[in-house]
């Protein structure tokens, strides 16, 4: 993903750790699904988490390889997105809620 040829210890390691925080907001959103439990805050806070990977990718744009880029902070982008319109939409509020 980087210039480097070879992946460095430290550049798997946050492909883990990143791979393990969408992983643990993924079940967490599926948890409240299956239990009819609020997901907002689960969409809401993945939506954050990508909108902070992309602004990354854009900031670290000269060590990311040029093929990668593109695809890397639309993913995250398109990621936020989707989270942030999907927040809105599975957890509107109730007609009795607003009275």
């Amino acid at each position: 993903m980087t210039r480097r040829a070879r992946p460095t210890d430290g550049t798997r390691l946050f492909a883990r750790m990143v791979g393990a925080r969408d992983l643990g907001l993924g079940l967490g959103l599926l948890i409240a699904l299956n239990r009819g439990a609020p997901v907002r805050g689960w969409l809401e806070a993945s939506a954050l988490v990508d909108g902070i990977d992309a602004t990354a990718c854009v900031l670290a744009r000269d060590q990311i390889r040029t093929s990668v880029f593109p695809g890397a902070v639309g993913l995250a982008a398109a990621g936020a997105l989707l989270s942030a319109w999907l927040a809105r939409q599975l957890d509107r509020p109730s007609a009795m809620a607003k009275s």
